[in-house]
């Protein structure tokens, strides 16, 4: 009743329907700009419905309140505000965002996400683009709206005093969680609600206590306003401070969110950390390792992994200008790494969160068994399965695949890498039923030093027998019963679907850059039965390096 007796005020005497059209958004007194700015966008549609002259019904259309509104709920402005949550620009991108209503309507018992339940009119007049190359403030604030949904940040839209919530991190949250809950449904269920205000507020004390007049940049803060980390294990909050919150818990090692591995007796993930967790790791770091609290004074731990017996992993966000540092408890501080590329202004965390879901989304990173021999040992993988990282070679239908990945808790190995092995096609085509690996030559050439060959039998213990659909486990391709089946007799034989997988170690050297390639000898049949001549499959390179942004 209040905006309609502010309608009729604000409208001119006497003047037509077409002179009423044409009133600007700018004439509007402050007053009535704060009272439309801060109503929740979907009243603003009900307003602008319910009269086509009135001053508020074209306020409601207007660029300038759609730009206001974007910049309030989501701190999206400037260049963000002609941006989808995701970067969506496109020529139509009201075509743009039908189709990513679509998708969303995928999953509509997450997202019951009806064009009428948004609040606002058809999509033709709901998405008026200006221009071809970015989208309207109004086109804009419907994929924010849209993935604030997905993600239940919609209260905060009533709440006009309340401070504006992580806009950037809302595509690529909504874009993890979608994926996640298709693929990875445990790791998901470790996700927390939003951080609370007391403790963005400690954050922000904590802050000023790494650097007088220092405040948490919204890039690196806004990491938290959607998630505030996962239910960690109870063996984490042992390792970082002295009392167990209520709702840490027994779990796997390896359903961290930003990934894992497993290389022999190493191996787990990176788990991303509640802000009061975070805070008392920092703070315990700073007080136990030498030279931290001056080599890096505005640093704030964001993510922890525990590798095997010993090496532990800390991702470090700078509070000031959002670079992303690795540390581990195997360097000195002075040694850190940089995870990301440096890039403009304070966004090193966004490009570092958004990278890792892309990858994610893409499949170079895959949710499987993370050690070969337990098929329980589910997580996010690191060693990519596609992509420019991935070799891949197929010898007389054995494909062989590999990838590695850089450990900088390891100091010693410097990467770990994985390798894969499968029969295509049939039979007929590969002129055996089955082979079997005998012994395999690998060639490690890293700069600045000589190629070194390492000759042996089988990988690790094993002489997997191929066979289509999977592989043979039994005495003699697992001599030493390293892989449990259960039932398994000395005398059994159990095919194992899917491909065989293991993962070993490769040193590391001063210039850590080379490449790794390689031959195994397959003997057709068996290797005590063998049913025709042996062939070397090939293992093509793949490569050995620090890569920009680090896991």
């Amino acid at each position: 009743r209040d905006v309609a007796r502010m309608g009729k005020r604000a409208r001119r005497p006497r003047a037509s329907g077409a002179e009423m059209a044409a009133v600007s958004f700018a004439a509007l007194d402050d007053q009535q700009i704060l009272v439309l700015a801060f109503l929740d966008p979907r009243t603003v549609c009900r307003v602008g419905a319910t009269s086509k002259t009135g001053i508020f019904a074209q306020a409601a259309t207007e660029d300038k309140l759609w730009a206001q509104c974007l910049a309030r709920i989501f701190g999206a402005d400037g260049h963000a505000a002609s941006r989808g949550p995701s970067g969506e620009a496109e020529a139509k991108p009201g075509n743009a965002f039908k189709k990513w209503f679509a998708a969303a309507k995928d999953q509509p018992r997450q997202l019951q996400l009806d064009p009428c339940s948004l609040g606002f009119p058809p999509w033709g007049a709901a998405l008026q683009v200006c221009g071809t190359k970015k989208l309207s403030p109004r086109a804009a604030f419907a994929l924010w709206y849209v993935a604030a949904k997905e993600l239940g940040m919609l209260p905060a839209f009533s709440e006009p005093l309340a401070a504006p919530l992580s806009g950037p991190f809302f595509g690529c949250w909504a874009r993890l969680q979608r994926r996640l809950r298709s693929e990875a449904a445990p790791v998901l269920a470790t996700l927390r609600p939003p951080a609370t205000p007391e403790a963005m507020q400690e954050l922000a004390l904590m802050c000023r206590e790494l650097q007088p007049d220092c405040a948490p940049h919204p890039l690196v803060s806004g990491l938290w306003n959607v998630h505030d980390g996962q239910t960690i294990p109870h063996f984490f909050y042992r390792q970082i401070v002295d009392n167990e919150p209520l709702d840490s818990r027994e779990m796997s090692p390896l359903e961290g969110l930003f990934g894992g591995y497993s290389v022999y007796d190493h191996g787990g993930s990176l788990w991303f950390l509640p802000l009061t967790a975070a805070m008392a790791l920092t703070r315990l770091l700073r007080g136990k390792i030498e030279g931290f609290k001056d080599a890096h004074p505005t640093k704030v731990a964001f993510a922890f992994g525990s590798y095997g017996r010993g090496p532990m992993k800390w991702m470090f966000v700078d509070v000031l200008d959002g670079s992303v540092a690795c540390g581990t408890n195997t360097r000195p501080p002075s040694e850190y790494l940089p995870a990301a590329p440096p890039g403009e202004g304070a966004d090193g965390l966004l490009r570092w969160f958004s990278e890792f879901t892309k990858r994610f989304e893409e499949g170079t990173y895959v949710h499987r068994p993370m050690v070969n021999e337990d098929r329980d040992s589910w997580g996010i993988c690191l060693f990519p399965a596609q992509g420019a990282e991935l070799s891949r070679c197929v010898t007389r239908g054995v494909e062989v695949t590999a990838s590695c990945i850089y450990m900088p808790e390891h100091r010693a190995q410097g990467w770990g890498y994985s390798l894969a092995f499968r029969l295509l096609g049939t039979a007929e085509e590969r002129g055996f039923q089955t082979c079997q690996l005998d012994t395999r030559i690998w060639n490690v050439e890293l700069e600045g030093e000589e190629r070194d060959t390492v000759r042996g039998d089988g990988v690790i213990g094993f002489f997997p027998i191929l066979t289509d659909g999977g592989w043979i486990c039994n005495l003699e391709s697992d001599p030493h019963s390293q892989y449990e089946v259960e039932g398994r007799t000395r005398k059994s034989s159990h095919v194992i679907p899917g491909e065989f997988r293991y993962q070993s170690c490769s040193q590391g050297s001063r210039s850590m850059r080379g490449q790794f390639s390689g031959t195994l000898l397959m003997v057709p049949g068996t290797r005590k039965k063998p049913t025709g001549e042996p062939f070397h499959a090939t293992l093509n390179p793949f490569r050995l390096y620090i890569p920009d942004f680090i896991y």
